[in-house]
């Protein structure tokens, strides 16, 4: 056989291996998975929080010292008008009463609004800190669950995967290597057996199974456009 075809057959049974492996974890990886973006975006969740209360705490002193500012003019306004001397200096003084009140009324229903805004935020952050405790837990379970079932297949899938690692060092048929990488973890290559492609379950016709069956180079299927190829001990 030739050496690169049997490079990318021998590739192809260790990612099948790979695959059973993977298969015995159950749904435990892509529960792991789920589990910490679920956590990555209540971490966010906790810190937009933090930093919204500090936004609104911020805003919220800087509006307590427009309302002291009001208070002062309010007591300097309200001395001045026991002494003014005509109703020209009272109706004057009267307008700057209430503008200052009306401005000072605005800032407290803008307080008002924030310290709604501060009881949202802690409220969102309290109930995330409560739903980081439950992911958290069964995080570990679910960790502590996949550790169990890897352990016996642990040292079997390192060994496969350095040599899948050495087999991809070695081919040097790049058509195919483009393919492989742009495969996504589906096969491309598959063994046929009875004359038909394991994978669409074609028949093949009678000269390409015996083409297939010389092993000299990879055969696309017909149907599928699979590669093929041909191992005795593969077949039923």
């Amino acid at each position: 056989m030739e050496i690169q075809t049997q490079l990318i057959i021998s590739l192809h049974k260790i990612d099948k291996r790979l695959n059973i492996i993977e298969e015995q974890k159950g749904d435990l990886p892509l529960q792991i998975k789920e589990l910490e973006d679920k956590l990555h975006n209540i971490k966010q969740i906790i810190l937009d929080s933090k930093n919204f209360i500090t936004d609104f705490e911020k805003e919220k002193n800087s509006y307590n010292v427009n309302i002291k500012e009001y208070k002062a003019k309010l007591e300097k306004y309200n001395e001045q008008i026991f002494k003014v001397k005509n109703n020209v200096e009272y109706d004057a003084l009267l307008v700057e009463i209430d503008y200052i009140k009306n401005q000072n009324q605005e800032i407290v229903d803008k307080i008002k609004d924030i310290d709604q805004n501060i009881s949202d935020n802690q409220n969102i952050k309290t109930d995330s800190d409560d739903k980081i405790k439950t992911i958290e837990e069964n995080l570990i379970h679910s960790q502590e669950e996949l550790k169990v079932a890897s352990e016996s297949s642990k040292k079997e899938e390192k060994e496969l995967k350095t040599e899948k690692n050495k087999i991809i060092g070695q081919i040097n048929n790049n058509k195919f290597l483009l393919k492989y990488k742009d495969s996504n973890s589906r096969s491309i290559i598959e063994s046929i057996s009875r004359g038909s492609c394991n994978n669409c379950y074609c028949a093949l016709p009678a000269q390409l199974e015996f083409d297939i069956k010389k092993r000299e180079e990879l055969i696309s299927c017909p149907d599928c456009g699979i590669y093929l190829y041909f191992d005795e001990n593969e077949e039923d």
